[in-house]
């Protein structure tokens, strides 16, 4: 399933729960990947900035270019589950 991602503006987020907005941390708005789930509709998750102690651990690991191309990938889809969770 692919993401987009887009910005809610605080306008746009009338249309939102208020209370959904705000325990996401969404209330001035913010970035969020949209999944399209077809006539089901449309499933809204925040993309938050990883946290700086997030970041020095990540640049805290060694370079990518010593290793082999899986745990490169591994490293990386690592670092955006991080990311994407929160």
């Amino acid at each position: 399933m692919k993401a987009t991602t887009m910005t809610l503006s605080k306008k746009s987020l009338s249309s939102l729960p208020r209370d959904w907005c705000k325990r996401e941390g969404l209330a001035q708005g913010g970035l969020v990947n949209v999944f399209d789930l077809g006539e089901t509709g449309l499933l809204l998750r925040p993309l938050k900035p990883p946290s700086a102690a997030e970041v020095a651990k990540l640049l805290r690991q060694p370079p990518a270019g010593p290793h082999s191309s899986e745990e490169a990938t591994a490293i990386v889809e690592r670092a955006l589950r991080k990311v994407r969770r929160g």
